[in-house]
């Protein structure tokens, strides 16, 4: 999910064995961590920080429509 809304994208997955893990090497470097990005990240914390959580959520559902 993007300040834009939701993107569908393909991309590439690898797993490491020995590590046990695996990585989206494109989603870490547009700065994607789970389904939001980065700079939907900074402003749900930035509306997080400055009103109640419930408004809060309830701004951000109306500003993503």
């Amino acid at each position: 999910m993007t300040r834009l809304g939701t993107i569908a994208y393909d991309r590439a997955y690898y797993y490491d064995a020995h590590e046990c893990r695996g990585r989206y090497p494109l989603d870490e470097r547009l700065g994607i961590r789970g389904q939001i990005s980065a700079s939907l990240e900074r402003e749900m914390v930035l509306l997080g920080a400055c009103l109640p959580y419930e408004v809060a959520a309830q701004l951000m559902e109306r500003l993503m429509l």
